[in-house]
């Protein structure tokens, strides 16, 4: 059961955190012909979308328990998710992962 997220603090075990993908974007090499404003939001929208994809995969899809880990209500993560064209349905796990999941348990 230790590597399972606990169910009341909604945060992932530490084997399930090392098992995503990384949330943190490539090395960003600025670009002297661009804004700085431009940049930081390039910036910022990398980082957005791999914290993202890495939250879902972690939680299997399960929308409610990312939204309570990344500390964000379920409808503004919804939201994010839409805007990166993101849906909850691309990170379920599939039903036999779920049946293993359920007889360790």
């Amino acid at each position: 059961m230790a590597d399972h997220p606990d169910t009341n603090s909604g945060q992932p075990s530490p084997n399930e955190m090392e098992a995503a993908p990384a949330a943190i974007p490539p090395s960003f090499e600025p670009d002297p012909r661009s804004t700085f404003k431009s940049q930081k939001r390039r910036l910022l929208e990398a980082f957005e979308r791999s914290y993202l994809i890495r939250l879902m995969t972690v939680f299997g899809g399960n929308v409610s328990r990312a939204a309570k880990a990344a500390g964000k209500e379920r409808r503004d993560l919804g939201k994010l998710l839409k805007r990166y064209g993101l849906g909850s349905r691309q990170f379920a796990r599939p039903p036999e992962t779920q049946r293993q999941k359920a007889s360790v348990d």
